[in-house]
């Protein structure tokens, strides 16, 4: 049984700028996840690294925007955030025409 599922409640953090991308998340996602869900909000990855830096409580997946706002090189913020949150899973979503 993985670790997400030992819990009654999900906590997942959402690291993206796009207003409709957040709603879309919190609208959607208690719905298919099948477990109460608890969506916390970063809207870039400085944002993310402030919250573990304070030892923010328990995390137990990221939602990854690739296209955040002001960022540089794609590859580079799914670098940064998997320095930061460690063995947590990273789930990365973009624009279809961002694919590669």
């Amino acid at each position: 049984m993985s670790a997400i599922c030992e819990h009654d409640q999900i906590t997942v953090l959402l690291v993206s700028s796009n207003a409709g991308d957040i709603y879309q998340v919190k609208k959607h996602i208690g719905k298919t996840m099948g477990l109460s869900c608890h969506v916390r909000h970063c809207p870039d990855v400085d944002h993310a690294a402030g919250l573990f830096a304070i030892g923010e409580p328990r995390i137990d997946v990221v939602l990854l925007d690739l296209v955040l706002v002001g960022t540089a090189l794609p590859r580079e913020v799914f670098r940064q955030i998997g320095k930061i949150v460690g063995d947590i899973p990273v789930i990365v979503f973009t624009e279809h025409e961002d694919h590669e």
